[in-house]
């Protein structure tokens, strides 16, 4: 596939104008690759967020009396079984361990999405158990229609990010490669830093979902691509003065 012959071309570039011959359609689909990419840990949060309403939807009639007061809990205390695990209410700050869902005192833990506790800001929609069921019965309803709205916005608005991140970056590498007297092009310095990105976001996106952190020191691999092609520019000679 023409494709991906030009990132074999990132560690084997021998002439200044194979770049040039990048389609422009490649380019825009590195730049949707790299925000699909950027948007699937947060596509699966999401995804968590709809196993917390399944889970709870299982047991909502059995849901204790509660309230929200100044980011605490203050209710009855309950454990409830549904098919992903059990489901804890009190008013004490305890540990996962084997539960699904903790609603402690001052936040929720839910397994598997958080380390510690979501405050209960994050989960402003309801401030007792009435408002928890319907909160459950809403997002039911229409859990397909938000991810799939959710999802595409995500990766519009991670394209479009990458997309201007990258133009600019272009532009800059272009100026400095011009000052120095290189041949250069700026469009040229778009596609091949949209290629040299797609690998390590890919790293990244993979890194990210196995230990929940963001290593964005792993874009330092692209340094390596940019520079190689920077000492492979021509440099432009200087004409000779006739005496």
């Amino acid at each position: 596939m023409d494709y991906l012959k030009y990132f074999k071309r990132l560690l084997k570039f021998e002439k200044y104008p194979l770049f040039r011959t990048v389609p422009f359609k490649y380019l825009l689909l590195n730049i949707l690759i790299i925000g699909i990419l950027l948007s699937v840990p947060y596509m699966l949060s999401f995804f968590n967020t709809n196993q917390f309403a399944n889970a709870l939807s299982e047991v909502k009639d059995e849901i204790p009396h509660f309230e929200i007061k100044d980011g605490y809990y203050v209710g009855d205390e309950k454990t409830l079984t549904t098919s992903k695990g059990r489901i804890v209410f009190t008013e004490e700050s305890l540990p996962l361990e084997d539960a699904f869902i903790i609603f402690q005192h001052q936040g929720i833990q839910i397994h598997n999405m958080t380390e510690d506790y979501l405050p209960y800001s994050s989960f402003n929609k309801f401030n007792n158990e009435n408002e928890l069921k319907q909160y459950i019965d809403t997002h039911m309803k229409s859990t397909g229609f938000f991810f799939a709205v959710y999802s595409i916005i995500q990766i519009i608005v991670m394209a479009a990010f990458s997309f201007t991140l990258l133009l600019l970056l272009s532009f800059i590498l272009n100026k400095i490669a011009s000052m120095r007297n290189k041949r250069t092009d700026y469009m040229n310095w778009f596609k091949i830093i949209s290629y040299s990105f797609v690998i390590p976001t890919i790293l990244f996106t993979i890194l990210k979902l196995i230990t929940g952190k963001e290593l964005w020191f792993i874009y330092i691999i692209v340094l390596i691509f940019l520079i190689y092609y920077d000492k492979k520019l021509p440099v432009f000679k200087k004409k000779q003065t006739i005496k």
